[in-house]
């Protein structure tokens, strides 16, 4: 690869957002502002300007539960003897995946993970091994050029080089022993020989590193603050800039910054306030009841209620779903990678500190054997856990998470769709989900704008509305409609969707195209395709083949703002109220088999009328960008405020309804075209609202009328489905002379269309030798395809039936019964 930072999307798609660029061949000056304890993150928009900029080596930037351990053993350097002595204090590391552009298979940046603030207590061990963390330096990364020309590479954990364009992910990572942790963050220290250290401080890293290491071993906010006064006043701590002296309220904010801080890696303990009211519900918020664990728990449920008072702050448990969640920050986040059970490992660690802390020698043995019950299988863990999921604040039900439709989190915050307004997000907002975009209002989006124009073939209007759709899907706000995205192939829907869904995150989701044809379902099957929708704003589904027919019974649901019910493989029926939209995109549109308006006004046929020609293809269409999909991820933050524009406009009072003229014109066609008796009924058949039509005689004209449009045999209804669609439209049936005879009311048949008869209706009598009236004869009612008539009945006369139906005035007297 020729511009190492070309690799920098893929390394965002796997979870490194610190991607930075560095000058070509060098591994020194990122940009400023970026890196150290103070630096931001770069925004989607910027990393996109750097793409833009020319060749470069790109360095990653780690996160706060990212530790780097690098291992110089080169020339002079003497890592890897350092490496072994540390193993052999604090236990061999764990295989995992390392950086490196050398070939001793020692030296690198090996990669783990470490709970949330504990990389700020971090010091390095010395002899050539140092640590790299979210506050001190970064990794340069393949495939980046090293000064010596060498190229950087990803080595796998099982030792294997890794494929080029083949990067780790964060939550792949193993985690960093709890030993390794304890020497790194030097954690015997204790806070008075901590504020008696006589080292003098000058930059940022030194001072949080500092207040750090108080934090660790147990100094509050208060005790911080204290300790970086007193050495403010006796001039321990001073600017090597003397333009830029440290003023106490820098170091007031360094203190509040840190003492809310875990302390070694936990959340502080909760405030024990008393009791719960009474009949206050689980998951509320509520806190213990006692300030220690009443005498009759066993010792599991011991260590359990030990986890909900240390830890109940970060933890939530969704007896709805079954899963454990952890606050990430701005939202709660699915536990995907073992963070609770590293959480239940650390409030035991804790519990065992202070075990060995007891002067009663008997409590002391029976606390501390107690604890190393508590963790000493999976299974243990697992029971202690599943006690925990029950007590308050952990325990909750599926319906309190992301209970405002009008929220959505983002990698920066929470953004209020009615207003656009970017918010921290706050753990009793409940949010579950994340776009995992960074939200700027002002982020631009200009491909994706000029990429709209194009495929929609400049209709304004329709990009107008398209804009809309999509940010009114966002909302969730279910709307009653089914938006049908198509046109041929190679017209710009996939590059769209995958664009929407990086945009959007968690909130778009994929469902089977089984869920919408028409599928028999077992009574009390499992759906987990239904079960994917709840909870989502934008439900993307694939294209079905020609074959498949849309289940509109199926397709009225998903579209319905009716409560939803579901169930899980092996998990409990659910009920909830649904927040997605459906977006079906397809090429061929799909025999549908509902003629319903119920089922129509749900539908919107969204065309994509423009073919991309693919790179050297001949054709009058415009030639397809291939670098079009990498452009657009780029513009994900652009894109995404693009779309709360539309959420917006939808909450200031926007209509989805009246479609544009485009999607107006294509839902009515397709309509007209899915109308297996649609043609029939405009030519032979009249609403009237007292009239009634024998079933028989509609069935026979309907199969003549076949006969004369030349419709094969397979396209035909047969007579248990042409009653059936007849009755979807809102006639009623009734049976007469002890059921014998089937009628619908509010119809009457219009035999053929002649404007000299009175109302455009031809005389029943005109029949006499017409070959309609030879197929209705030849019916006679009682056939096997009748069979509503009753076997054995004689053949009734059409023109007597008409008399006895419709009336004297349609049937011409001088032609005899």
């Amino acid at each position: 690869m020729t511009r190492p930072f070309d690799a920098a999307p893929a390394y965002r798609a796997n979870g490194w957002l610190g991607t930075l660029p560095l000058p070509v061949g060098k591994k020194k000056d990122p940009p400023s502002g970026y890196t150290g304890a103070t630096g931001t993150w770069p925004t989607e928009e910027t990393v996109f300007g750097w793409l833009r900029a020319g060749t470069s080596n790109i360095a990653l930037r780690l996160g706060k539960q990212i530790v780097g351990i690098d291992v110089d053993d080169y020339d002079a350097k003497r890592g890897g003897g350092t490496l072994r002595e540390l193993e052999r204090r604090w236990g061999p590391l764990p295989s995992t995946w390392m950086s490196t552009s050398r070939d001793d298979g020692v030296s690198g940046i090996r990669l783990y993970r470490v709970p949330a603030g504990v990389e700020a207590g971090f010091s390095d061990p010395g002899g050539d091994v140092e640590t790299i963390r979210f506050s001190h330096r970064y990794i340069v990364a393949a495939p980046s050029l090293h000064p010596e020309g060498r190229r950087y590479r990803w080595i796998r954990p099982d030792g294997s080089d890794a494929a080029d364009g083949e990067y780790p992910s964060p939550v792949d990572l193993p985690d960093l022993p709890a030993t390794w942790v304890d020497g790194l963050t030097q954690r015997q220290i204790k806070p008075a020989q901590a504020t008696g250290e006589t080292e003098r401080l000058t930059r940022h890293d030194d001072i949080v590193r500092f207040a750090g290491r108080l934090r660790f071993a147990g100094a509050d906010t208060s005790d911080i603050e204290d300790a970086l006064m007193s050495r403010l006043d006796d001039g321990r701590i001073f600017a090597s800039d003397a333009a830029w002296p440290w003023t106490r309220e820098d170091l007031a904010k360094i203190a509040g910054d840190i003492g809310n801080k875990p302390q070694n890696g936990l959340p502080p303990p909760i405030t024990i306030t008393g009791t719960t009211p009474m009949g206050a519900e689980a998951g509320a918020g509520g806190t213990q009841q006692h300030a220690v664990p009443p005498e009759h728990l066993s010792r599991q449920s011991r260590a359990a209620w030990y986890f909900a008072k240390m830890a109940g702050d970060s933890v939530r448990f969704d007896h709805g779903r079954g899963r454990w969640l952890v606050w990430a920050g701005h939202r709660w986040r699915p536990d995907e990678d073992g963070s609770v059970k590293r959480l239940w490992l650390a409030v035991l660690a804790k519990r065992y500190g202070d075990a060995l802390k007891l002067t009663d020698e008997t409590k002391r043995l029976a606390m501390s054997e107690a604890v190393r019950t508590a963790g000493a299988t999976n299974a243990a863990i697992s029971a202690g856990l599943d006690i925990a999921s029950s007590m308050e604040p952990i325990a909750t039900k599926a319906d309190a998470w992301d209970p405002d439709p009008w929220l959505i989190g983002c990698h920066n915050g929470v953004v209020n769709l009615r207003d656009g307004i970017l918010r921290g997000g706050r753990p009793e907002d409940m949010i579950s989900r994340s776009t995992s975009i960074i939200y700027d209002p002002d982020a631009g989006c200009p491909r994706w704008d000029r990429f709209l124009a194009e495929v929609f073939a400049g209709d304004r209007e329709l990009v107008d509305w398209y804009g809309l759709l999509i940010g009114t899907s966002l909302v969730g706000v279910m709307q009653e409609l089914l938006a049908l995205h198509h046109g041929l192939g190679n017209n710009g829907k996939s590059v769209a969707i995958r664009a929407e869904r990086h945009a959007f995150g968690e909130y778009a989701v994929t469902i089977p195209i089984e869920t919408l044809v028409s599928a028999k379902r077992s009574a009390g099957a499992a759906t987990p395709d239904l079960m994917a929708l709840r909870g989502a704003r934008i439900a993307f589904t694939s294209e079905p083949d020609q074959t498949d027919k849309l289940g509109g019974g199926v397709l009225k649901r998903l579209a319905s703002i009716d409560r939803m019910t579901g169930r899980s493989l092996y998990g409990m029926t659910q009920t909830w109220d649904p927040s997605h939209t459906v977006h079906l995109s397809t090429n061929h549109l799909p025999e549908v088999d509902d003629a319903t308006d119920g089922f129509w006004r749900r539908v919107a046929l969204v065309p994509w009328p423009v073919h991309f020609r693919k790179v050297g293809e001949m054709g009058d269409g415009p030639e397809e960008d291939p670098s079009l999909s990498a452009t657009l991820t780029g513009e994900a933050p652009g894109i995404l405020a693009w779309a709360v524009r539309g959420a917006m406009g939808w909450a200031a009072g926007r209509s989805l309804h009246p479609f544009p003229t485009a999607v107006r014109v294509r839902t009515e066609e397709y309509r007209k075209a899915e109308d297996q008796i649609g043609g029939f009924i405009a030519e032979h058949v009249d609403y009237v609202q007292d009239a009634t039509v024998l079933s028989s005689a509609l069935f026979a004209a309907y199969r003549a009328w076949c006969d004369v449009e030349g419709l094969h045999r397979l396209d035909r209804l047969g007579p248990k489905k042409f009653p059936a669609e007849f009755l979807e439209r809102g006639h009623v049936r009734r049976t007469e002379d002890g059921k014998k005879r089937v009628i619908f009311r509010g119809a009457r048949l219009r035999l053929s269309t002649n404007p000299g008869n009175p109302g455009n209706l031809t005389p029943i009598a005109e029949l006499s030798d017409s070959p309609l009236r030879e197929k209705v004869m030849q019916t006679g009612f009682d056939s096997p395809d009748s069979p509503e008539q009753g076997a054995g009945q004689p053949p009734v006369d059409p023109v007597a039936e008409a008399r006895r139906i419709f009336g004297d005035d349609l049937v011409d007297p001088s032609v005899p019964a």
